[in-house]
């Protein structure tokens, strides 16, 4: 899909997908975004659909989130993770957002002075 992405968050070592959280920007309701657990996993079934809303509250685009960080029930573990995870995956998305302004903007004026 263009103008989402997907963010894997785990324990290193970890390759299992045990949630999938997917969010999107909803323009015609009154709460701006909606979130949906799409794979859940006993004891986690609503902390990847969180990160996932708050991602695209963020970013304005649409999140796919594997949470799978075995927190053991801890909420200011589950916090610290989910303020870290949205700081740094919207800083990626606006690096990607930038460059793509960039080049559409290089682009735009090749074209201008080819003509």
């Amino acid at each position: 899909m263009r103008d989402s992405y997907y963010v894997w968050l785990g324990m290193p070592g970890s390759r299992r997908m045990g949630n999938l959280a997917a969010a999107f920007a909803n323009r015609f309701g009154s709460d701006p975004t909606t979130a949906t657990t799409l794979l859940a996993e006993s004891g986690n079934e609503e902390s990847g659909a969180r990160i996932a809303r708050r991602l695209t509250q963020k970013t304005g685009k649409a999140m796919f989130v594997s949470y799978n960080v075995a927190a053991g029930g801890d909420a200011i573990m589950l916090e610290a993770v989910m303020r870290k995870a949205v700081e740094y995956v919207a800083g990626l998305v606006a690096s990607a957002d930038a460059a793509a302004a960039a080049t559409t903007a290089a682009a735009a004026d090749a074209d201008a002075d080819a003509t």
